[in-house]
């Protein structure tokens, strides 16, 4: 991901309040967010190859 210059901000919240206003069930699930907070996919496992799929998708 970095070749293809991508960052990330990992969400994390002690209290699990992100986690379940997103439906998060696992560290290892990813979801791709808008910069205003808005969910663009679900909860998917995390892949490195899929990311970059639904990013390539996106643009």
């Amino acid at each position: 991901m970095i070749e293809k210059g991508v960052t990330f901000t990992a969400l994390w919240s002690e209290a699990r309040d992100a986690w379940e206003y997103y439906g998060m069930n696992s560290t290892s699930d990813f979801m791709l967010l808008d910069r205003f907070g808005n969910r663009l996919t679900e909860p998917e496992p995390y892949d490195e190859q899929l990311v970059i799929r639904l990013l390539d998708e996106l643009a």
